[in-house]
């Protein structure tokens, strides 16, 4: 009798063990199946430049463009980086800037202020972030700020060297700048990394240097839940050179990365830098 109880057993377990391989295997298919987040088409050649203040648009054609809008002044701190000032129209007149300030010991705080008239005046600035412990100064990428103009929201990714770790960070305002949320590591490494951000009602797309590629990945984090979570990171560009200032955009659906690439130089002369644009259907 306890032979045969053993046997049932044991074929009971291995029969069990047979249907949680098949699940998984399918599970596994379903996975290996299951499409790519954004569809993209090849990169191509894109006319422009790429400077500090250049931005990505898709414009009313679909078609991505380089534009370098005019923004208006920002009366910085003294202990503000100059060249960090990133500025983002919301609506109308409405309009946010953010700075990195530099403290005493290198470290950086991360400032935002709005303005309500254009330019002409802005608010008391408020801290976005202040857990930087890095020894940059201001040596370091721009962050990237995006307002949404159908809503409050404020949208921001940096380069920062905090406790959690060094790496490209993520923080909103729901209250036009007032308060900024929960950060967000979207991608860690010790390579400083610019990065750019997009956003369209509950969709927020950050484009980003790969840290830890040497500059020839960039890749593109994907939030659906109006920047609460990233569930979804991609690496969409690879180079034998580098790929450099990624700008990011998003209209309708259609989404497009722009980058800066250098080729490799091949012992001569060193090849131009030049534009370059990959689009994508968001599914």
């Amino acid at each position: 009798m306890l032979p045969r109880l053993l046997r049932f057993h044991t074929e009971a377990s291995l029969t069990e063990m047979r249907n949680r391989t098949s699940c998984l295997g399918a599970l596994l298919l379903v996975a290996a199946c299951a499409p790519e987040p954004i569809e993209w088409q090849p990169a191509q050649d894109l006319g422009g430049a790429i400077g500090a203040t250049t931005r990505l648009i898709v414009d009313e054609n679909a078609a991505p463009r380089l534009i370098d809008p005019p923004v208006p002044a920002v009366v910085l701190p003294p202990a503000a980086c100059a060249t960090s000032v990133v500025a983002a129209r919301a609506q109308g007149e409405e309009w946010y800037a953010a700075w990195f300030l530099a403290r005493f010991d290198s470290s950086v705080v991360l400032m935002v202020t709005r303005s309500t008239d254009g330019g002409s005046t802005w608010s008391t600035p408020v801290v976005a972030d202040g857990r930087d412990r890095g020894r940059r100064g201001c040596s370091r990428p721009r962050p990237a700020l995006t307002a949404d103009s159908a809503g409050a929201y404020v949208h921001a990714a940096y380069f920062i060297e905090p406790i959690e770790g060094a790496g490209v960070w993520y923080t909103h305002s729901m209250e036009k700048g007032t308060i900024w949320h929960q950060t967000i590591g979207v991608l860690y490494g010790d390579e400083p990394a610019t990065a750019s951000i997009a956003s369209a009602g509950d969709t927020v797309l950050v484009a980003y240097e790969h840290p830890g590629s040497g500059g020839s990945r960039l890749g593109v984090a994907i939030s659906r839940q109006a920047g609460h979570t990233f569930a979804e990171r991609l690496r969409v560009v690879r180079v034998s050179g580098t790929a450099r200032e990624p700008r990011i955009a998003l209209r309708g659906g259609r989404v497009a990365l722009a980058w800066l690439e250098q080729p490799r130089s091949t012992g001569g002369a060193t090849p131009a830098a030049r534009a370059r644009v990959q689009v994508g259907a968001l599914r």
